[in-house]
């Protein structure tokens, strides 16, 4: 079998294979397409061996190179079409993957290969996907009937051809895996084969069939149901079996090329005979995979043709760098700076030269010798290269860049300010304040600058032999001032004045509380406040280059510092009016609001720039409008009425103004300083320049004045004559501050050596204690009789406004209470606060005081608030003690006078009762410990009895111990509180003075009274007691001894009855 070729519009190839079969194949595994005639017709008749064969692998001739498969079409000969069979494809041979199931019916979809059945006509929803359908597999027609499988018409993708229709085609083997014939249903079978012993038709065995699949590298499976017996197969009626085989008759396989979709055709190679892409779109290689070698400015993509490069014809081969188009560095042929195709050559797109050459203008890229040597001096020149074509710099091609004092395309000459090339030594002219580029006047181009004796061309306002100073009257000598000095303004008052070099340059934004308004203020509106999301996806930007903005008037310095009151919330938000809010006016205005960012006395923002960002919506459709002129900014105030700017700005939606706060500065469009009109109400589209704009020049003073008391800023809103809307967005003005200590310095702002009675930069202030009238030549700041105690008073009758500085009277003569001085020196420390005898409210004790002459401090306290403190008098004329009975130091702060405690019965006044009368308590001053305790007292506040004493310290009440000796062993203490002394054993008594009952004698240690019974008496109770001193017990007649023990003389002892008198027997 041999492929052929045929040509489709579409750029496929129809690849036709027509198959022969030979009916006595035995092997599972069939190889096709070997040694077979083209013309005969094969089939595939039922095998018997031990089982019967219905599953073959039909290996289709190998493709001699890959190819994307568009349809398969299947034929059958002389029986039906397969029942189940899969179509498979596989890039190396080895790994197979289907294409499409196919099915007896849609049941055996789920049953054999698990996959739901798609019915019908075979459909696709997406690109990959395999489906299963039982359409091809039907009986009818019974012979010749086909199977149409399309694997790109139907998909998604097709029309576009998508990356994953195609990797889905892609196959250099396919295969066809039959795995069961379609029978003739089993009717069809001899009338034996479904009988039973017994000759009748019993159920019908579908275990007679055998769809095992096998592959020479798998093991045999069998299923019971797949085949037919060996004894049914005996039985089965040959004529039968015959008719069920696989025929087929031919095999159409539709592809194309893998061309990647850069060519029409492919033809076959005469050396290698494979089939080659004919590309086209400047792509290369077998597959058309890769752009050409000079066609890499953009990278190689699908049906997308490759750009060529752009290399002046100086390269052979480009290739493509992404990080080169994302830096947007290589130019296309269209002269675009998109891709990002370069050679290896100098210059992304070899246009450029190396080092030491210049390509000059006029000369081609492209030209066969396009660089010139660079000829830069060695002396003047930083290096030997020289500026190329399209230098960053801006300098022409081939200027070398000079060291400092040199100039000219080759460095070869001094610059402006030297002279006596090649030393160019520096001229001593101050360049700002002469005039021409030179402050050295030219003598000869190759020695620089004039000789010593050349006469210098001095600025108007400069003076000094090296032109490095300002005039009197004059200040802030810069060379962008044409005049080289700005003249003093000092509100008319002197002519001194100088720059003020310590301000720095800050800015204040905001959007609070502006309005929309006429050139008059008579009609106001109040515009909405939208985000920048919600006005654009894409925010108009603040900062717009040169190109973009025909107003940029760009200041030759860093941007300045947001100053630390700018408000700061007002990020991505703007301001927007509807024209028809203000119908029937041809120009209206965003109006500032009032306060100290924007209005007042702003005379620190002179020199410096207010920066808006307007924008503006116009109506859709030719309406036949056109854009408006009018002042881009007014200010009003000190009487005039100044503006800026006039111009239109057709083709622009949004600008961003940035106006200068000078009279002398000139914009990029020759925008100017000019007056308003007084009779100008409303600019109409149609006014000409005279209608709303004087021929009076704004002056420096004028300029001033506006801004010492600016009480209007208006910008402009209305831009065109077919406007719907206007907007505004971050609106700032700069200004110089000493409140921050770091940003650019604030240039040209003075600061003045004012006269008595004005102060202020520009001595815009009246002193203090001066008032401003109105004097000959205009108002004047005339001093006040206020003793110098009042910033200012009635200038028509003279009384002072407030007296400051403790003083108070209609001149401000009299120092306030609690103050003493001479409020008529006029000195702020006239009147100085009583201390009595401190300032401090909680340590001053008299609300007065007065001068005495000879007092220490010059005054004495007059008025004494407590009692506590001593009164004054020579020794405490400043309250600077307590008064007796009280403690503490009026001096220290937060200390005051306490009465001195020293017993309960101490009073606020000083004074204690004792014993029933009052008596002056002494403590120390300062410390308040008790100096004189009472009562037998002793601590720091009388509060405890001294040692051997008793009683009632709280009240003085303290008495001795007293304790016995011999009751208490020599311990003489007692209870501090009570009294009771501590009595030894046998001793009793608050001071151990007796002996207990049942003892007696205290000096023989208060024994047991021990008395004889037979010589005592007995006590009350019965009892024997002894006396508790002497230990005596009480003898009965005749008894004597201590005991009683003894009878006294002329008394015998009785046993029975004591003590008897000898004379009773007698």
């Amino acid at each position: 079998m041999s492929p052929f070729c045929r040509y489709s519009c579409n750029g496929h190839y129809s690849l036709s294979y027509k198959i022969n079969l030979v009916a006595q194949y035995r092997f599972l595994r069939i190889t096709l397409f070997s040694g077979m005639a083209p013309t005969l017709l094969g089939r595939f008749p039922l095998l018997y061996t031990r089982t019967l064969i219905q599953t073959l692998h039909l290996f289709l001739p190998t493709f001699p190179q890959m190819y994307q498969i568009a349809y398969v079409i299947v034929k059958a000969a002389i029986s039906p079409r397969p029942g189940n069979w899969i179509l498979e494809r596989s890039i190396d041979g080895v790994h197979y993957t289907p294409w499409q199931y196919y099915a007896v019916s849609d049941a055996e979809c789920l049953q054999r290969y698990g996959i739901q059945p798609r019915r019908g006509k075979p459909t696709y929803r997406h690109d990959s996907e395999v489906i299963c359908t039982s359409y091809y597999s039907k009986l009818n027609p019974l012979e010749g009937g086909e199977i149409h499988t399309s694997l790109v018409n139907g998909r998604p993708g097709a029309a576009e051809g998508s990356e994953e229709l195609k990797e889905f085609t892609k196959a250099r083997y396919v295969r066809m895996r039959l795995q069961k014939i379609r029978t003739l249903n089993a009717d069809l079978m001899g009338s034996h084969l479904g009988r039973g012993e017994d000759g009748s038709r019993g159920e019908g065995r579908r275990d007679n069939v055998n769809y095992e699949y096998e592959d020479e590298d798998e093991e045999e499976e069998e299923d019971d149901e797949d085949y037919i017996g060996r004894e049914d197969r005996l039985r089965a009626d040959p004529s039968v079996t015959r008719r069920y085989f696989y025929s087929i008759k031919d095999i159409s396989i539709g592809g194309r090329c893998v061309c990647n979709g850069h060519a029409r055709d492919c033809t076959v190679d005469t050396e290698s005979g494979l089939r080659k892409c004919r590309c086209e779109h400047n792509a290369c290689g077998e597959g058309c995979e890769q752009c050409c070698p000079l066609f890499n400015q953009r990278p190689w993509q699908p049906g997308v043709p490759c750009q060529s490069c752009h290399c002046h014809g100086h390269a052979p081969a480009c290739k493509y760098d992404p990080e080169v188009a994302r830096a947007r560095a290589s130019m296309d042929p269209d002269g675009v700076y998109r891709g990002g195709g370069g050679a290896h050559t100098t210059g992304v797109n070899c246009e450029k030269c190396q080092d030491g050459w210049y390509r000059p203008s006029g000369v081609s890229a492209s030209d066969s010798n396009p660089c010139r040597a660079c000829r830069c001096h060695p002396t003047g020149s930083i290096s030997p290269n020289c500026a190329s074509h399209n230098d960053p710099s801006g300098a022409p091609p081939g200027s070398c860049i000079c060291r400092p004092g040199f100039t000219g395309p080759r460095c070869d000459r001094c610059a402006a300010g030297r002279r006596r090339f090649p030393e160019c030594e520096a001229c001593m002219c101050d360049p700002a304040g002469s005039q021409g580029n030179d402050p050295c006047p030219p003598r000869d181009p190759q020695h620089g600058s004039g000789s010593r004796s050349s006469l210098l061309l001095i600025q108007r306002n400069v003076e000094g032999p090296l032109c490095n100073r300002c005039r009197k009257g004059f200040f802030a000598l810069q060379e962008s001032n044409p005049l080289g000095c700005t003249p003093c303004y000092c509100s008319g008052l002197t002519p001194e004045c100088q720059e003020d070099d310590t301000l720095k340059l800050t800015a204040s934004s905001s959007l609070s509380n502006w309005l929309v308004t006429d050139l008059r203020g008579r009609r106001v509106s109040i515009p909405s406040s939208i985000s920048a999301a919600e006005a654009n996806k894409d925010p108009l930007p603040l900062d717009i280059g040169p190109d973009e903005d025909l107003l940029r008037y760009e200041l030759s310095r860093p941007d300045p510092a947001r100053s630390p009151e700018a408000n700061d919330t007002d990020g991505g938000r703007r301001l927007s009016i509807a024209n028809d809010d203000m119908g029937g006016l041809d120009s209206y205005y965003w109006q500032a609001p009032p306060g100290e960012m924007f209005l007042g006395e702003k005379l620190a923002t002179y020199g410096q720039n207010i920066t808006v960002g307007v924008s503006w919506v116009t109506a859709r459709g030719d309406t036949g409008g056109h854009p408006t002129n009018g002042p881009d900014i007014i200010l009003e105030g000190g009487g005039y009425t100044i503006a800026y700017g006039e111009a239109a700005y057709p083709g622009l939606s949004n600008t961003t103004l940035v106006i200068p706060l000078a009279e002398d500065a000139v914009g990029p469009l020759g925008q100017d300083w000019y007056h308003v009109s007084p009779g100008a109400n409303d600019i109409a589209r149609s006014s000409r320049r005279t209608d709303y704009r004087t021929n009076e020049v704004v002056t420096r003073d004028q300029m001033m004045k506006v801004l010492g008391d600016l009480k209007r800023l208006l910008v402009r809103a209305k831009f065109h004559t077919d406007q719907i809307e206007g907007g505004l967005w971050e609106p700032s003005i700069q200004m110089g501050s000493a409140a921050v200590d770091t940003g650019p310095p604030a240039r040209r702002i003075e600061i003045c050596r004012c006269p008595p009675g004005y102060e202020g930069a520009s001595c815009q202030h009246c002193s203090y204690g001066y008032v401003r009238v109105s004097g000959r030549y205009g108002p004047e700041c005339r001093q006040c009789d206020c003793n110098g105690h009042a910033a200012t008073c009635d200038p028509v009758t003279g009384r002072c406004a407030r007296c400051e500085h403790n003083t108070y009277g209609e001149h401000c003569e009299y120092c306030s209470t609690g103050f003493f001085g001479d409020a008529r020196v006029g000195t702020p420390d006239d009147c100085q606060q009583c201390r009595c005898p401190h300032h401090v409210k909680s340590n001053n004790f008299s609300p007065t005081c007065e001068r005495r002459e000879g007092a220490p401090s010059g005054y004495i306290c007059t008025r004494l608030r407590t009692s506590h403190i001593y009164p004054p008098n020579d020794t405490n004329q400043l309250h600077s003690r307590c008064g007796p009975g009280h403690f503490g130091n009026p001096m220290e702060i937060g200390s005051v006078c306490r009465p001195c405690q020293c017993g309960s019965g101490s009073t606020s006044s000083g004074m204690m009762m004792v014993g029933g009368r009052l008596t002056p308590i002494h403590c120390d001053s300062l410390t308040g410990r008790c100096l004189d305790c009472k009562g037998n007292t002793e601590g720091w506040n009388c509060e405890r009895c001294k040692p051997l004493h008793y009683g009632d310290p709280a009240h003085a009440d303290c008495r001795p111990c007293s304790c016995n000796a011999a009751g208490t062993g020599g311990v003489a203490s007692c209870d501090p509180r009570t009294g009771q002394c501590r009595c030894l054993e046998g001793y009793t008594g608050r001071t151990c003075d007796r002996c207990k009952e049942g003892r007696g004698g205290i000096s023989l240690g208060c024994p047991p009274c021990d008395c004889d019974p037979m010589g005592t008496t007995l006590a009350f109770g019965g009892r024997t007691q002894c006396d508790p001193r002497t230990g005596q017990c009480p003898c009965r007649a005749g008894a004597a001894g201590r005991r009683c023990e003894s009878c006294i003389p002329n008394y015998y002892h009785s046993p029975s009855d004591g003590c008897k008198s000898e004379y009773l027997f007698q």
